[in-house]
């Protein structure tokens, strides 16, 4: 085993992209940190040499080892990720130069892609104007919610009627009890007056005598008319008073059928609304109008997401058929570019694709040529250490072992 040669303990897996012309957008942030400067490596070793002169030779090829060792995986890794990203390259250019039909295969099925992501886009308007749990509840009840419908509207009418009635009933209440006022008011204006006539029926009757007795008048015809009178006045009060008698009576017999009419629908009433306000406690709604707001809502977005599945279906198939074209060509990674179907249609931005894969690549051989130059240095380091301290030489492939 060589002194200066190198095993990793782990060979690592290819490094895999999701996307990698995301990945490589994001890598541009950071260029800035590959940018090699020679002399700052000499002057970054001059520091650490003046910082750990104190320490032993064994201690030095350790740490000199160490650097040599994670500069060897940096080169290493960088080479695997260099040729990663020149197989997206050849692939680009695999594309570019497909012949027919699978030029216009690809074509047709990226435009596709993109046309299908769109729809998909578009038809995503009552997806969140409905909470989940209350989408699944009316799903549960679909079958019979046109029937909780109309029997919620049906209760909501029957309640206002019956609130109708009760006003008007109230209305009339109230009337029928100023009728019954007003007739035992007149019944007592009737007494009154039966009493004052009576009196002065009988003052004239004392008063003729005493005028027929003490001065000898013909009182008969006088009398006569006062009795005739009499008679005709107490008849017609007679009839008068029967008549509100009559009035009283049917105003407390309307007033009693009122009442009970309208307890009636009050008891009506109180039971209509306990079952609505039921109905409106398990439905979660204030009205039957807002219930059907929500279910035309639920309509939509069950058709909505029906057309989403459908489109998703069919995205589904024509990223499958472009994997299918794209790997007739043998390319290095072909379900990449259905998260890229632009760049299948559009040359501008290919070749921004092929642009930035450039830029990368560029960064990675700048990469490895700034790590290779590290290991050269720690390489050359630890030989003139050995060289000045030749009894380290045994301590060096002990230390050395330790990275194979």
């Amino acid at each position: 085993m060589g002194i200066f040669h190198f095993k990793k303990k782990k060979n690592k897996e290819d490094i895999q992209y999701e996307n990698l012309y995301e990945k490589v957008k994001l890598s541009e942030e950071q260029q800035e940190e590959l940018e090699l400067d020679v002399d700052l490596i000499e002057q970054t070793y001059k520091e650490e040499y003046a910082q750990n002169s104190n320490k032993t030779p064994e201690s030095f090829i350790e740490s000199y080892c160490n650097e040599l060792y994670t500069a060897s995986q940096r080169v290493e890794d960088a080479k695997k990720e260099y040729g990663i990203v020149g197989n997206y390259i050849n692939d680009i250019l695999s594309i570019e130069q497909a012949p027919e039909p699978f030029k216009s295969d690809i074509n047709y099925y990226a435009k596709r892609i993109v046309l299908l992501r769109e729809d998909k886009k578009s038809l995503k308007q009552y997806s969140g104007k409905m909470p989940e749990a209350k989408y699944n509840y009316i799903g549960q009840h679909e079958e019979e919610m046109p029937s909780i419908l109309k029997e919620m509207y049906d209760n909501e009418q029957y309640c206002q009627s019956l609130k109708t009635d009760i006003h008007h009933i109230q209305g009339e209440i109230v009337a029928l009890k100023y009728e019954q006022k007003q007739a035992i008011r007149r019944l007592g204006s009737i007494r009154k007056y039966l009493v004052m006539a009576g009196v002065l029926f009988a003052v004239s009757i004392v008063l003729f005598f005493i005028l027929q007795s003490a001065f000898l008048l013909d009182m008969l015809i006088p009398s006569l008319c006062l009795m005739v009178l009499g008679v005709s006045m107490a008849a017609a009060t007679l009839v008068y008073y029967q008549k509100q008698q009559n009035n009283l009576k049917m105003a407390e017999l309307k007033l009693n059928k009122a009442i009970t009419l309208m307890n009636k629908h009050k008891l009506l009433y109180a039971n209509t609304k306990s079952i609505l306000d039921y109905s409106y406690m398990k439905n979660d709604v204030k009205s039957s109008y807002a219930l059907n707001d929500l279910w035309r809502m639920y309509i939509n977005i069950k058709k909505e997401r029906e057309a989403i599945k459908a489109a998703s279906d069919e995205l589904y198939k024509a990223m499958e058929n472009l994997t299918i074209v794209l790997d007739k060509l043998q390319l290095y990674d072909c379900a990449i570019w259905t998260g890229q179907v632009e760049a299948l249609i559009d040359a501008r931005e290919m070749t921004e694709v092929r642009h930035t894969l450039n830029v990368r690549r560029q960064k990675l051989r700048e990469s490895i040529d700034y790590n290779t130059k590290i290991m050269e240095k720690n390489q050359e380091k630890i030989k003139a250490c050995v060289k000045e301290n030749p009894a380290v030489a045994k301590e060096v492939l002990s230390i050395m072992e330790k990275y194979d």
